[in-house]
């Protein structure tokens, strides 16, 4: 049985820096078996993750940070049961973060990362 609700994250790095995991923490679901979040995103690189709700009449919802040498890198997602999908990211300075997609029960969203 499918999850109700999902979120597929991209995460592109178009950058000469090496992010590595600082935290992935989940507020709402599970990670989904085989899609956890990447360890390290070196230059020039992508990785997916996803997560799912974990329950009946639930969502999913959580975060991700990764480090570099230039400073954190986050992005935050909440896919709830009911109500619009929300997202936000953040970039060290000299780095900019751009979303794209990210609507509907079971969500695709990328996140590319460039410097500025």
């Amino acid at each position: 049985m499918s999850p109700s609700r999902s979120t597929n994250i991209t995460i592109i790095n178009n950058t000469t820096l090496t992010l590595t995991l600082q935290s992935s923490e989940l507020d709402d679901g599970i990670w989904s078996q085989g899609l956890s979040p990447m360890t390290t995103l070196g230059p020039d690189s992508q990785g997916t993750c996803q997560a799912e709700s974990a329950g009946i009449l639930t969502g999913d919802a959580g975060s991700l940070a990764y480090t570099s040498s230039a400073g954190t890198f986050t992005f935050s997602f909440d896919d709830p049961y009911k109500g619009s999908n929300s997202y936000s990211q953040s970039a060290p300075s000299g780095y900019t973060i751009s979303r794209s997609g990210g609507g509907g029960d079971n969500a695709g969203v990328t996140w590319i990362i460039t410097s500025d």
